[in-house]
């Protein structure tokens, strides 16, 4: 049996993240989600998601920074 595939949802307004995660998991996929940005740098470096769904206005950091900072760690690996 094949592991299901791991999605990273940094969003912080909850209905979205309801929303998106009950959608993505109703497909089969495995989703853990984040509210800000150093929270959600922090998941994808523990769980290595195979995509990353992420809002560019975040509470902490904005999309873009956060981004950068997903690009220099898997530059990395």
């Amino acid at each position: 049996m094949e592991a299901k595939k791991t999605i990273l949802i940094i969003e912080d307004e909850p209905d979205i993240v309801l929303g998106l995660k009950d959608a993505l998991e109703f497909e089969g996929f495995r989703v853990v989600t984040a509210s800000a940005g150093k929270e959600g740098v922090a998941l994808y470096c523990q769980e290595r998601p195979n995509a990353v769904l992420l809002d560019l206005m975040l509470p902490d950091v904005n999309g873009y920074q956060v981004c950068e900072d997903l690009r220099r760690y898997d530059a990395f690996l």
